[in-house]
């Protein structure tokens, strides 16, 4: 019984990996232009310093704040743009996924009790078998029958 359960489990757990790849890549992706943002504006902040100690007109400060926030505004706007396509080129590769490979996961409920010891076990492990998908229903079947 606690074998056919397990089974049942370890069909689900086993695109758990996949899933956290995918999670990892898209995180590591969006922290990369996040850093290279933050290094260009420390930069622009340093030669903006560099800027406003080298004026020497009375006009000049102005113009020069208009300009660094006009450039701001578009790197701003460029990054913006840059997360805007990762993460819809992540969407539609998380669409992807789903779609090729939890056809072929087991809809299941797995119910949990918590022992006197305050250890977590397994108490029970029920099919959805409406929402199998065709091909895994033979496999789940030849567990359940077994018992």
């Amino acid at each position: 019984m606690c074998n056919q359960m397990m089974h049942k489990v370890q069909l689900i757990k086993k695109y758990v990996p996949m899933f956290t790849a995918f999670s990892e890549s898209t995180t590591k992706d969006l922290f990369t232009i996040q850093s290279e943002y933050m290094l260009k504006q420390l930069n622009n902040v340093m030669l903006r310093c560099r800027a406003l100690s080298q004026i020497e007109s009375s006009n000049s400060p102005m113009e020069n704040q208009l300009k660094y926030f006009e450039g701001v505004s578009n790197e701003l706007s460029e990054i913006t743009g840059q997360e805007i396509r990762l993460l819809k080129y992540y969407k539609n590769k998380l669409i992807d996924l789903l779609d090729r490979n939890m056809t072929k996961a087991p809809l299941i409920s797995v119910s949990y009790r918590l022992t006197e010891d305050k250890k977590i076990s397994v108490v029970s492990v029920q099919n959805h078998k409406e929402h199998i998908h065709p091909s895994h229903n033979k496999e789940l079947n030849q567990y359940s029958e077994g018992a």
